[in-house]
């Protein structure tokens, strides 16, 4: 392949976020969008045709009539995402899989053995790996000592809906940890190491369990790491004003990070256990460039990537995809696998009410 081919690419699931990924795949040259997979014919028709593509309703229709396909976005609820990376095995096609990277271990285990014997290309889709405020973060905490990590993100979708339906089945969607608080949780892992143990507490204080609602909407984690530094997460889709907050401490720093809202950047003191250190204020604007609609702002800045959250992650994934160079790739798939265990450790301890391991099973 050379630099000027155009990839061809297909999106299995035609909902919010492959939705949002084809906003930035029409910011992004060099690639054209040639399939949309997905059970909702509504659905898929209307994303193929923004993008002139053709639609198909399963997974094995698209493989059987696309034969040159370069790439896969897989989109869909982590239960159903093993027969993707099948199909994509055999015909030697990359493949992005959105977070979370399955719904189980065993799903996830056998998933990471086909992407490393078929040697495809996957990318998992932590995207806030590739915000400029963490790689900044990463910078300013090199070679220091991390003894506490903090996190607390309130939001309201438990109160006012917003979400497609099975968001809120945890069969299907593992319920807010493993679908939102599971990006935090890697951060953590991402900055302070791996995490060995995790006790959960959750909640339905502000909306009981019922028919279509099965998930706890408000939960919080202790979280033990391997280098000894302890950790804490609050997560909650039950409070109607958002809050996002990650710190990170360490005997001679505080540093708060905001990957995203209206001020990207990181912010702190940096050498001096009193308060009277260097001042970390190092902010990263960003134009918001995407409606709640998914639709793009007129008044956007024409050079604004339309999702500015997923926007490098995308780059990164076509460029590696383009040019077989994987070492920009912050995000593998058997490193996700990792992040999902932690994710489901929490998930037993709120059933269990006790202390759970994080086991990674071998690949």
């Amino acid at each position: 392949m050379t630099p000027s081919d155009e990839l061809a690419v297909a999106i299995i699931g035609a909902g919010s976020i492959g939705t949002r990924h084809y906003s930035n795949l029409e910011f992004i040259p060099g690639n054209r969008v040639v399939a949309v997979c997905d059970a909702d014919d509504a659905q898929a028709s209307k994303l193929a045709s923004r993008a002139g593509a053709q639609t198909y309703p399963s997974v094995d229709a698209m493989f059987d009539a696309e034969s040159g396909l370069d790439a896969v976005l897989i989109c869909v609820p982590p239960g159903i995402r093993r027969q993707v990376f099948e199909r994509a095995a055999e015909r030697d096609v990359a493949v992005f899989c959105e977070k979370p990277p399955a719904d189980s271990l065993e799903h996830a285990q056998a998933v990471a053995r086909i992407v490393r014997d078929s040697g495809i290309l996957c990318m998992a889709g932590f995207n806030m790996r590739y915000l400029p405020p963490v790689q900044r973060m990463r910078e300013l905490i090199a070679g220091r000592t991390i003894n506490l990590a903090l996190c607390t993100y309130l939001s309201a979708p438990a109160l006012t809906g917003g979400f497609r339906p099975w968001f809120f089945e945890k069969a299907r969607s593992g319920g807010p940890l493993l679908d939102q608080a599971i990006h935090y949780v890697d951060l953590m892992r991402y900055f302070v190491g791996e995490i060995t143990s995790v006790h959960a507490f959750g909640s339905n204080v502000a909306r009981p369990k019922g028919p279509g609602f099965t998930i706890e909407d408000t939960a919080v984690s202790t979280i033990q790491f391997e280098s000894g530094a302890v950790g804490h997460h609050v997560h909650s889709w039950a409070t109607p004003w958002g809050y996002t907050k990650f710190e990170l401490n360490g005997p001679d720093f505080h540093l708060a990070l905001e990957p995203a809202g209206d001020t990207p950047g990181v912010f702190g003191t940096i050498g001096d256990p009193k308060g009277e250190g260097t001042v970390v204020h190092d902010a990263f604007p960003r134009a918001a460039s995407l409606g709640r609609d998914g639709s793009r702002k007129p008044d956007a800045p024409l050079d604004a990537p339309p999702d500015f959250m997923h926007y490098q992650e995308m780059v990164t994934f076509l460029d590696a995809v383009r040019t077989g160079d994987t070492s920009g790739i912050l995000s593998t798939y058997a490193d996700g696998m990792r992040t999902l265990a932690v994710v489901l450790a929490m998930n037993r301890s709120i059933e269990s009410g006790q202390v759970e391991p994080v086991v990674v099973p071998a690949v």
